[in-house]
């Protein structure tokens, strides 16, 4: 299936494919000011502070690339050209631990001209994922990953028996 295109270009004048929060593998919430995101299939656990908060929120609501670049130019103080360099690339690194993924549906609309809020902003970091994979064997035996549709604590193989009419042990 192919993906959506925005009207977005990067610098090669290559249309960009706007990105969504992989919900079906990803788990992910905001807790004392960081954003923490768990990626159920593969078990590794993810941070982020900051403008990867911001980035992370927009992907959530399927907001276009220029969109996303509008969202941190008016939370952080940056050029405009360094924003969506940082922003490409750490889109990349989501990309590259099954994060998110091509967005096929309307992406939310970027709201027309950049323009410079007079507030004062945040000071500008590029937007960094911290990658942990410490608990990774603990995340993957847990038994909520063998749950069916029916939910925890029925494992997928227990309903599957249940609707065969066959009894658990």
């Amino acid at each position: 299936m192919k993906a959506r295109q925005t009207a977005n270009s990067d610098v090669n004048g290559m249309t960009r494919a706007a990105w969504v929060v992989d919900r079906q593998a990803v788990s992910s919430a905001v807790i004392d000011g960081e954003l923490v995101v768990m990626n159920l299939a593969t078990g590794h656990y993810f941070s982020s502070l900051g403008t990867g908060i911001t980035v992370w929120n927009c992907l959530e609501q399927g907001s276009d690339h220029s969109a996303i670049v509008d969202a941190v130019a008016k939370a952080h103080e940056a050029p405009l050209d360094t924003i969506e360099a940082d922003l490409d690339a750490f889109i990349q690194t989501l990309r590259s631990h099954g994060l998110v993924q091509p967005w096929e549906g309307q992406p939310e609309p970027s709201g027309g001209e950049r323009s410079r809020p007079s507030v004062p902003r945040a000071p500008y970091e590029p937007p960094k994922l911290l990658v942990y994979s410490d608990m990774r064997d603990l995340l993957l035996l847990d038994p909520v990953h063998e749950v069916s549709d029916a939910g925890w604590p029925v494992r997928a193989s227990d309903s599957a028996s249940s609707v065969a009419g066959e009894t658990g042990p």
